[in-house]
């Protein structure tokens, strides 16, 4: 192997993405080719309908904020196109969106826990609100320090 490992011995053998991808693709091979575009593409629709709960329960009766969020989403060019070229950050988009649900709108703080560590395990980035969203579980009255108050905030504005 002339010093490198045997991982590293072969570019084509190395797989980056979480197994739990492959397994869901799996019908790609079975069904059509176009099955990985379609389901990415659903899940954004179906994030779209967990980021409108999440939403109407912080706007109130603000109905102008729920469709200026849901447009930023669904009509942001960067996320469709990624979405139908068949990528799979849509599901972490979910996963994290259902994490906010759980946590500020059902209270389901295991719930929450369990989808912000199934984002992890998709994708490494998501750990970044673990900490935004542990400071958001206190009300906002409690936090005594502006930094408290800067990570409470971002951990609700995502």
């Amino acid at each position: 192997y002339e010093g490198r490992t045997p991982l590293l011995q072969a570019d084509a053998t190395r797989y980056r993405y979480s197994p739990l991808l492959a397994y869901i693709l799996l019908p790609n091979i079975w069904l059509h080719k176009a099955w990985g575009k379609l389901l990415f593409s659903g899940l954004d629709l179906v994030a779209a309908f967990v980021l409108r709960a999440w939403l109407e329960r912080y706007a109130g009766d603000d109905p102008t904020t729920v469709k200026v969020g849901l447009c930023l989403w669904l009509f942001n060019p960067f996320c469709f196109t990624i979405s139908t070229r068949g990528s799979g950050e849509s599901v972490v988009v979910l996963l994290i969106y259902g994490c906010f649900w759980a946590l500020h709108v059902q209270r389901r703080i295991p719930l929450a826990g369990c989808l912000l560590g199934l984002a992890v395990h998709w994708r490494l980035y998501p750990v970044i609100f673990g900490l935004p969203l542990a400071l958001s579980l206190g009300p906002p009255g409690r936090c005594r320090w502006p930094w408290q108050r800067l990570l409470h905030s971002g951990g609700l504005l995502f």
